[in-house]
């Protein structure tokens, strides 16, 4: 019998009792009880809704009803050519899903209780409706502010925060969570607040003071490396790369752009890792004092594991790939600082014996799982291979159009068009080097020169002669230089190049003192950056070849299909590559091990025949 001073135990709750979460499939029969809704619109969601269980591989039943299923399994950019025939097909199968969830999860029916309410949004959205259309000069905003702000206002009401309230904290604050979405919508909308301040019809109903947002110096004071550090990091790679250094020409003719990029990334990412769970470090020291000690070691190797366990969705997560190539850097660094030997012991063993970080050992042997899924959906599909192989001129076509477009209107393309038409243009260029030339890396096509005697790519004087690609072996990941000649042909990759040339990279800022062939927008001595082209380009290849890919994807992608289609050619693609026949071996065995399957089970089907 229990003692009488025993506390009584819990009472437990039988799952009965629990209230169960709300699944698509209750998704699905709340769809068909709406009276609102016709029979056809009905048929329309319900097929939305049938295809995310089909692409989750899992029954509706066991399908959380949550808008993060859409924000995370299917975000705005998440166009897959394998699965939707155009980004607009994924945005209305995108819409339907999010349409359906909103009104089943009562999202709209709060949006509107919200809206009728009598609060500041109400009256700056009323003063702004009645007043507005007599000023001329706010005629420009009109059509993409206006929005912003009511969009604004719609997010601010689930945070309990009225436009009279906002300051420079809470804009920030509110900033890091709003859904990414909307980021573009809320700076637009922050920035046309303060310019609203400058009429009196609007400023009763906006904060006394400035909100002054501005989210390049938001992403500054989160990310804050104080200057002395990068001068630490410099120094900290001239240490690492000594052995490299020419002290004639002053350069590090060993280390390829890559060496150094992955240095950078690698020092950056450990360091802002640490900084965000300890925000009251003192940065007054130098990097080195802090970051060789054994707590910090051991703490760097826990915390970047624990970045790749985030949840998907999450904009710290890291792969496990990730995490070991920059562990492994980390640790080159304090071998070379003299870090405390134990705990030094300790992270080699993390290293050798963590799941995680073998993961990553792994992956980095082999090809990117999201790569390897690119090049499979160019083996399924004849017309997903042709928009790869048309790039060039899919590109070159697409900024031509704009220019027809314009002229039959009778006009100059306008700033905005200008930009985009400059990026098809930088986009084919690019193309037409990867396929009509060799599919370097992308560094390497963003650090080619264009003036000088040692120029890497020269122009030809004549349209029959070959344009000349020169890379020198120190700017190669591999150190060996690379050799292309483009020949003019069939398909006229050398005919885009000129174009690129005469008509596309005039109209960057500094282009005619910029040595660089694809130059930077706004500076007379740098190249592009490449994680700025990367991401330009990532963009429109899905918005112009329907064919989202990274500059990585396009080495990759002409690698698999010419392995596959010519394996006995393996010496020629090592060459095209600059790689050796044992790398591409290796990187690409996934190919060879998918075709001896597929052989293996004709072999069982012929047994079965006989």
């Amino acid at each position: 019998m229990n003692n009488l001073l025993d506390l009584p135990l819990p009472i437990s709750v039988s799952e009965e009792d629990q209230p169960k979460p709300r699944t698509l499939e209750d998704l699905l029969a709340h769809l068909q009880e709406r009276t609102d809704l016709s029979d056809e619109n009905k048929a329309r969601y319900a097929s939305a809704i049938k295809r995310a269980g089909f692409i989750r591989n899992k029954p509706l039943s066991s399908i959380q009803a949550s808008l993060d299923l859409v924000e995370i399994t299917f975000p705005l950019d998440g166009f897959d050519p394998s699965r939707w025939a155009t980004p607009e097909a994924y945005r209305q199968f995108r819409r339907r899903l999010q349409a359906a969830l909103k009104d089943f999860l009562g999202v709209y029916k709060a949006l509107e209780e919200a809206r009728a309410q009598q609060d500041g949004w109400y009256h700056l959205l009323d003063a702004l409706d009645c007043h507005a259309p007599d000023i001329p000069e706010l005629d420009a905003y009109r059509k993409t502010n206006f929005v912003a702000v009511r969009s604004l206002a719609d997010f601010m009401r689930t945070e309990n925060v009225q436009p009279q309230a906002i300051t420079g904290d809470i804009a920030n604050r509110l900033y890091l969570k709003c859904p990414t979405r909307m980021r573009d919508s809320y700076r637009r909308a922050m920035a046309f607040l303060d310019k609203l301040r400058e009429y009196d019809f609007a400023r009763p109903h906006l904060p006394l003071g400035s909100i002054d947002f501005s989210a390049s110096r938001l992403r500054q004071q989160q990310e804050p490396i104080p200057p002395h550090w990068q001068e630490d990091f410099e120094a900290i790679y001239a240490v690492l790369a000594d052995e490299d250094f020419d002290p004639i020409d002053k350069e590090f003719a060993g280390r390829s752009p890559e060496t150094q990029t992955l240095f950078n990334s690698t020092m950056n990412s450990i360091t802002r890792t640490y900084l965000n769970v300890h925000p009251e470090t003192d940065t007054s020291q130098p990097w080195d004092l802090i970051f060789t000690r054994g707590d910090v070691i051991t703490e760097m190797c826990n915390l970047m594991v624990a970045r790749c366990q985030l949840p998907a969705g999450d904009n710290r997560k890291i792969q496990p790939r990730t995490a070991r190539k920059y562990l492994n850097k980390y640790k080159r660094v304090l071998h070379e600082l003299d870090a405390d030997p134990n705990a030094l012991k300790e992270f080699t063993k993390a290293l050798k014996n963590n799941p995680i970080l073998i993961e990553g050992k792994d992956a980095e042997e082999e090809m990117a799982e999201a790569n390897k899924r690119f090049c499979e959906n160019l083996f399924e599909s004849t017309p997903l291979t042709k928009r790869f192989f048309n790039s060039p001129f899919a590109f070159q076509d697409a900024a031509m159009e704009m220019e027809t477009v314009a002229s039959a209107q009778g006009r100059p393309l306008t700033k905005n068009e200008l930009v985009t038409y400059r990026w098809l243009g930088t986009c084919a260029a690019f193309c037409a080097i990867e396929i009509g030339g060799a599919p370097i890396r992308c560094e390497n096509a963003m650090g080619l020169t264009l003036h000088g005697t040692d120029a890497h790519i020269m122009m030809p004087k004549s349209k029959k002669d070959p344009i000349k690609l020169r890379i020198p072996p120190g700017k190669v990941k591999n150190k060996k230089g690379i050799k292309v000649e483009i020949h003019p042909g069939k398909q006229d990759y050398l005919g885009v190049l000129n174009w690129y040339l005469e008509t596309i990279r005039p109209l960057y800022q500094h282009a005619a003192n910029n040595p660089y062939f694809f130059p930077a927008p706004e500076s007379a001595t740098k190249p592009m950056d490449e994680s700025y082209f990367s991401e330009r380009y990532s963009l429109y290849t899905r918005t112009v070849l329907n064919l989202p890919m990274t500059p990585q994807q396009m080495r990759h992608g002409q690698a698999s299909l010419l392995l596959r289609a010519h394996p006995e050619k393996i010496v020629v693609i090592a060459k095209r590559l600059g790689d050796t026949v044992n790398t591409v071996l290796t990187y690409y065995a996934w190919i060879e091990e998918v075709e001896q399957m597929q052989a293996g089970q004709e072999l069982i089907a012929e047994m079965i025949d006989e």
